[in-house]
């Protein structure tokens, strides 16, 4: 049975995870010029529930200006929350402001000021939890998911008995938690991605994007109807969120409902019409079913255009086209990049197969 078409291919996976004290990030530095080396492409969010605890037992209390900073980042704003770490910054330099600001980076994608706040972090504090974190998701924005899961390993692993009494502590503890689901859910590993994203909603049941990341990892599992309970619960929270909306879409795509299915992927255009390509690879796959061919290669060609270096359907469905028109060093080329995007999806390699092309392995 083929694998269920998800955009947010994704994420998340299991790790082992105990408790103890976080050992250090052995060769930090080295790890950051292994990234630095890395193509700089953006790709965008555990088995038993942990207890959680400090996420350093010797970090200084939290000043009310870094937590006022944390909070901002939690409710994503990322600008209020650069605002505040610099003119904390401005009174009283920390490690901890730095984090913050690097995470605010990474989340609007401004990679290479994340690295250097995370280096400079790392360049005396090498065993910093939090700075591991943030080098995580910049891992993660370069698909290196290996390298996320190994920064994060030891962050999770030192969670404690309590949660963090301060925001800069749930903060770290979340964002290493959604790292860890993202991680194995790009690594097709779903059922252990649910578990990461449990544990942030058994902290914060409203937390989008662990709903998000929940509802596309059950999608992964083919649990339909309750990876739509995430989905509609993220949307009674943030009525106009696209990606929501988008994934449901994917649901009644999946269903074979392709009229609710073409509506959920139309809304969340009136959105975000320019910036996000699942939509477009959505209605792409709706109409090369329907048989509207020169419909769906415009979808998936506006899919590919957006950002080439995430999902893969939309790759895979053009293929399909170029196949059907003989043109097929094209569509050869076309699965090529879709294995790349996600070497975990059997469709792609099963379609180099009758192109007479190697069918990679994972």
């Amino acid at each position: 049975m083929p694998p269920v078409p998800s955009c947010t291919k994704a994420g998340p996976r299991p790790c082992a995870s105990g408790e103890g004290v976080s050992r250090p990030m052995a060769g930090g530095l080295a790890l950051l010029c292994a990234l630095l080396a890395c193509s700089t492409q953006p790709s965008v969010p555990p088995p038993a529930l942990l207890t959680p605890a400090p996420i350093a037992a010797h970090a200084p209390a939290p000043s009310p200006q870094l937590e006022a900073a944390a909070q901002a980042l939690r409710g994503g704003d990322y600008l209020q929350a650069r605002l505040l770490v610099a003119e904390a910054m401005a009174q009283q330099p920390s490690d901890q402001l730095r984090v913050v600001r690097a995470l605010a980076l990474v989340a609007q994608q401004s990679f290479d000021e994340a690295f250097a706040g995370v280096a400079e972090v790392l360049e005396h504090s090498p065993d910093d939890p939090g700075a591991a974190v943030a080098l995580a998701h910049l891992a993660l924005a370069r698909r290196e998911h290996g390298l996320a899961l190994e920064l994060l390993e030891p962050v999770v692993a030192g969670m404690g008995a309590t949660l963090p009494p301060s925001a800069y502590g749930q903060l770290i503890r979340e964002m290493a938690l959604l790292g860890m689901g993202w991680a194995c859910a790009n690594q097709a590993r779903h059922a252990d991605a649910v578990g990461w994203f449990d544990q942030v909603l058994a902290h914060n049941p409203d937390h989008i994007l662990a709903l998000l990341g929940r509802g596309n990892a059950l999608s992964g599992l083919r649990q339909l109807d309750a990876a739509e309970a995430s989905f509609r619960r993220a949307l009674a929270l943030e009525p106009g969120n696209p990606y929501a909306m988008a994934e449901l879409g994917l649901i009644h795509y999946n269903r074979g409902q392709d009229e609710q299915a073409r509506a959920s992927f139309e809304a969340a255009l009136v959105v975000d019409p320019v910036r996000y390509t699942c939509p477009h690879e959505g209605l792409g796959l709706v109409y090369l079913r329907q048989g509207h061919t020169e419909q769906a290669r415009a979808a998936f060609e506006q899919a590919i255009r957006i950002n080439p270096d995430i999902e893969y359907k939309k790759y895979n469905g053009l293929a399909r086209i170029f196949m059907d028109e003989g043109r097929l060093d094209e569509a050869r080329a076309l699965l090529e990049k879709s294995v790349q995007n996600y070497p975990y999806d059997d469709e792609a390699r099963q379609l180099l197969a009758e192109l007479g092309g190697p069918p990679s392995s994972p």
